[in-house]
């Protein structure tokens, strides 16, 4: 697997820092990667979390038109803590381990991400994966409502929360769109793109819980 893991291995440059992104479609790899994440997590340490993925639908006339199913649950799950992402391809992961289930469902981390009801229910609809209760996950512009005590915030773009903590993403030069979410391989230009707003919940997520200290 060491050859997998080393063609999926991306440096990304955001905001000056070079973080390590692993793209992975094995369970094996995920069980690995995973264990690296963990042992970057501490007591004021959040994960960010996102899932992306291509649109069930658009509206044309007026009418809101459905896309093929399997088209609309082409799509990619996203953790980041420190320096380091990993990029889970959903649609070609060969089996959903034990071990990200246990990650997904671990009490003691404090998950922050964007749209996050809709990842949630990525996971559900297209993986039968159903969370426990107790276990901690917050929209990034609910937190940053509550920790700042500004209601407006609540429900805002990412970009408003970002400006409100005081986080900047800085430029990415190399970013290129993804059309398709649900793609085997990605350029650096894409992956640039692709991380950008899993890091600045990681980012903005920090910043806040150690304002609860």
């Amino acid at each position: 697997m060491s050859w997998l893991s080393k063609m999926g291995t991306y440096n990304i440059q955001i905001n000056g820092v070079t973080l390590i992104v692993k793209v992975v479609d094995r369970a094996a790899l995920v069980t690995t990667e995973l264990s690296h994440l963990r042992s970057l997590i501490g007591t004021t340490t959040t994960v960010g979390f996102m899932v992306k993925s291509n649109p069930a639908g658009e509206f044309k006339n007026g009418v809101y038109c459905h896309y093929d199913l399997q088209y609309s649950n082409r799509a990619i799950l996203q953790l980041c803590v420190g320096d380091r992402c990993l990029v889970i391809l959903l649609t070609h992961l060969d089996s959903f381990p034990q071990s990200l289930k246990d990650f997904l469902n671990d009490e003691g981390i404090n998950f922050v991400g964007d749209q996050m009801s809709y990842g949630l229910s990525i996971l559900k609809s297209s993986h039968g994966i159903e969370l426990r209760t107790g276990v901690n996950y917050i929209e990034v512009s609910e937190f940053a409502a509550r920790v700042l005590k500004k209601p407006k915030l609540w429900g805002c773009f990412l970009a408003t929360t970002e400006k409100e903590v005081g986080f900047s993403r800085g430029e990415c030069s190399k970013s290129v769109p993804i059309d398709d979410w649900g793609a085997k391989v990605f350029s650096v230009g894409e992956m640039e793109y692709a991380v950008q707003d899993v890091y600045s919940c990681y980012q903005i997520g920090n910043k806040l819980l150690n304002m609860l200290k």
